[in-house]
C-alpha cells in the first residue's frame, strides 16, 4: 500500500512491507487479517504500509464441487469439532462478528486467481476483497470454491459481451449453454439461472464489486486467467510453510498464526529502526 496503496501518504514516513500467506477459507486468517488491520489503523500516522496477500491452499485436493462445511469438519477434526466450532465462534464474537459454519467449503482456486486479479487494480483491492470474501464465506454461508458446484447465475451483460462473443456453445463443467437454452444435471437444487447472456461467479464477482474491481466476471470465465500467477506464488512464498496465516514484514519479521495487534506494532517498531 505504498502512495496511492499505503496507509497515510506522508514521503517522510518510513514503509513498511507485509507479505501475507493465507487460504480464503482459514478462519484465522481472517482474525489475523482482522488484528492487522487494528495494528495498520494505529500506526497510519507513523508509517506508509504495503500489503500483498499470497495464495496457500490449505486442501489443494479439495472437490470442486464443494461439501457441506460442518460434516466435513466433523470428518476432519472427528470429536474436536464442537468445541473448534465453539472456539471460532467465541472470537469472531469477540471481534463483532457471528461465526456461521452453514454452507459448502471446497477448492479455493478460482478465489486466490480473483486475489491476484484484484492486486493488479491496487493493493488496496486486493486488501478490501480480502475482507468482503472472509465476511461472505465466515458469517453469511457463502461459497467461494471452485466453480463446479458453485452458485452460477447469469450477468446481464449487454448482448455484444454475451454468448455471441464467448461461442454458440459454452460448456463448464456440468452446464452446457446453447444460445438462450441451458441443461444442468443440477438444476432443481437451484444452483443455476440462465436468461441468455453473460456467466459469471455470484458471490466472487459480488464482492469483487462491492471494493470495486472491474471486469472480474470476464476475468474468471477463462480458467486459465491467473493460473500460472498463483501457481508461482504458491511456490514462492507456500512451498516452505506448513500453516497460514503466516506474515513476512520488510522480509525480516516472520509471524506465524492470528498474532494480536500488539505483536504487530512490536514488529513495525523493530523493522522500523
Amino acid at each position: 500500500m505504498s502512495g496511492p496503496d499505503s496507509v497515510g501518504n506522508s514521503s517522510e514516513k518510513k514503509l513498511i512491507k507485509i507479505d501475507v500467506s493465507s487460504d480464503t477459507e482459514c478462519p484465522w486468517c481472517f482474525v489475523g487479517k482482522r488484528n492487522l488491520d487494528k495494528a495498520l489503523a494505529v500506526s497510519k500516522d507513523q508509517y506508509n504500509f504495503e500489503v500483498r496477500w499470497h495464495p496457500f491452499q490449505l486442501n489443494p485436493s479439495a472437490p470442486k464441487e464443494g461439501i457441506n462445511k460442518r460434516e466435513y469438519y466433523r470428518k476432519k477434526f472427528g470429536s474436536q469439532s464442537e468445541s473448534m466450532e465453539a472456539r471460532m465462534s467465541q472470537v469472531f464474537r469477540s471481534d463483532g462478528l457471528e461465526y456461521n459454519l452453514s454452507g459448502l467449503t471446497g477448492n479455493t482456486l478460482d478465489s486466490h486467481r480473483l486475489m491476484y486479479f484484484a492486486a493488479q487494480q491496487g493493493l488496496d483491492k486486493q486488501h478490501d476483497l480480502m475482507e468482503e470474501l472472509s465476511l461472505g464465506y465466515f458469517t453469511q454461508g457463502k461459497y467461494i470454491g471452485d466453480r463446479g458446484r458453485r452458485m452460477f447465475r447469469v450477468c446481464n451483460f449487454p448482448t455484444t459481451a454475451g454468448l455471441a462473443v464467448l461461442g454458440p456453445i459454452l460448456l463448464l463443467d456440468n452446464i452446457t449453454l446453447y444460445n438462450n437454452n441451458y441443461s444442468m444435471d443440477d438444476t432443481k437444487r437451484g444452483l443455476a439461472s440462465y436468461s441468455g447472456r453473460g456467466l459469471c461467479w455470484e458471490f466472487l464477482v459480488e464482492s469483487a464489486k462491492k471494493v470495486g474491481i472491474e471486469g472480474a466476471a470476464e476475468f474468471l470465465q477463462d480458467p486459465n486467467n491467473g493460473l500460472k500467477e498463483v501457481n508461482e506464488e504458491l511456490e514462492k512464498y507456500s512451498a516452505n510453510i506448513s500453516g497460514v496465516p503466516y506474515f513476512v514484514i520488510n522480509g525480516i519479521q516472520k509471524l506465524s498464526g492470528a498474532q494480536p495487534s500488539e505483536v504487530f506494532l512490536r514488529a513495525f517498531q523493530v523493522t522500523a529502526n
